[in-house]
């Protein structure tokens, strides 16, 4: 049986897939550049993990991950997730690639003290990381994809590192589809345009998402299934603030220092989330891929 993959996908290696090295590697993503800095950025990731973790979870376990399994994560950041993982596998052991060293040192401060012996961070890129080949049961990257030049290139390495009967499951955005909002806020939806661009010039894709599954195609992958998650503030354990650090406005601050949006265009949009936030009984959901 082929190596099998997931990003709300799922999908199986059938041979192996030429070797393919990158010499020089780009990301759309920059810790301290996506909001006001790296520590809102890192109390923007805690609040999305917090808002998406069960959700994560639940796919993960329905994808084949279990207690035992040797995992691989690309992109861990400051490990909140990957912490949440470990809380819920007992004997799992993760292994982290991650290219931000300010995330890796945070990520080390947060790891509790007896989940330490079970996970290792490695400081920089899965495609050029020196890991055995066919070492892993299953392979994790969440909201990554769309910050990489080349989907492509990646998943191939990720084939290459999974064991026969592996699986790949690789969460991430698409714009098209990134969830709802009442009261509606009409000053975001043309900073969500900017956004796009903007990453889409830096070598991002913020509509990812709808080509998931293509991507692992492309690698070689078989038996691709692809999902949409949903988080609802209705549902239980969802909390409030965890959206709240999500949608803070904060987020626009890149489009701002760049020229990309006027002071006005930012304290109007300010003003609609703070809105949002205050209204009695706020309907907000978040969709991914």
């Amino acid at each position: 049986m082929a190596n099998q993959a997931m990003a709300l996908l799922m999908g199986a290696r059938t041979e192996e897939p030429t070797p393919k090295s990158t010499d020089k590697y780009s990301t759309s993503y920059n810790a301290s550049e996506v909001t006001s800095g790296l520590e809102h950025e890192i109390s923007r990731l805690r609040a999305q993990a917090n808002l998406t973790y069960r959700k994560d979870l639940l796919m993960l376990e329905q994808m084949g991950l279990k207690d035992g399994d040797r995992m691989l994560e690309i992109g861990c950041g400051p490990a909140f997730t990957a912490i949440r993982i470990l809380q819920h596998f007992p004997t799992l052991e993760i292994v982290c690639v991650e290219m931000d060293d300010r995330l890796i040192a945070h990520a080390n401060k947060e790891i509790p003290e007896d989940l330490k012996s079970r996970i290792t961070i490695i400081h920089g890129i899965i495609e050029t990381a020196e890991l055995e080949k066919e070492s892993f049961d299953f392979a994790f990257a969440r909201f990554v994809l769309q910050h990489v030049p080349d989907a492509v290139t990646l998943a191939k390495k990720v084939f290459e590192l999974l064991k026969p009967n592996g699986k790949f499951a690789a969460i991430d955005a698409d714009d098209a589809t990134a969830g709802y909002l009442e009261p509606v806020l009409p000053a975001l939806a043309p900073l969500g345009s900017l956004m796009l661009v903007r990453q889409h010039r830096m070598g991002g894709d913020r509509t990812i998402g709808r080509r998931l599954g293509r991507v692992l195609l492309l690698a070689s992958f078989e038996k691709i299934r692809m999902e949409l998650l949903l988080n609802h503030i209705d549902e239980e354990g969802v909390d409030l603030s965890d959206f709240k650090g999500n949608l803070a406005p904060e987020r626009f601050m890149p489009l701002l220092r760049e020229g990309l949006m006027t002071k006005e265009e930012y304290d109007t949009a300010k003003s609609q989330v703070d809105t949002l936030f205050e209204s009695q009984y706020p309907i907000i959901a978040t969709i991914s891929m």
